[in-house]
């Protein structure tokens, strides 16, 4: 589950910092439910990677720490991001 929630995190969500934008946010949700979030960068937050930071922040600390449930919100949410 945590392997599994690391990798979504570090693959794509581009997480880090103290709240300026969308990635931000979201990485400061992400350590407000306990998830790693290291090797993070918010350099570009657009697109793709806006898209998914939304559905972290958004997401409930439950639902972001079973992302390997079956119908998980997290995981609908990051599939209409593209990549």
């Amino acid at each position: 589950m945590n392997k599994v929630m690391g990798l979504l995190i570090l693959a794509g969500l581009a997480l880090g910092g103290c709240g300026n934008n969308d990635c931000e946010d979201a990485v400061d949700k992400a350590k407000e439910c306990g998830l790693t979030t290291e090797n993070s960068n918010t350099d570009d937050c657009s697109g793709s990677k806006e898209c998914q930071a939304k559905c972290v922040k958004d997401a409930s600390c439950d639902n972001l720490k079973n992302v390997t449930s079956a119908n998980n919100p997290v995981l609908a949410c990051l599939a209409k991001c593209g990549s």
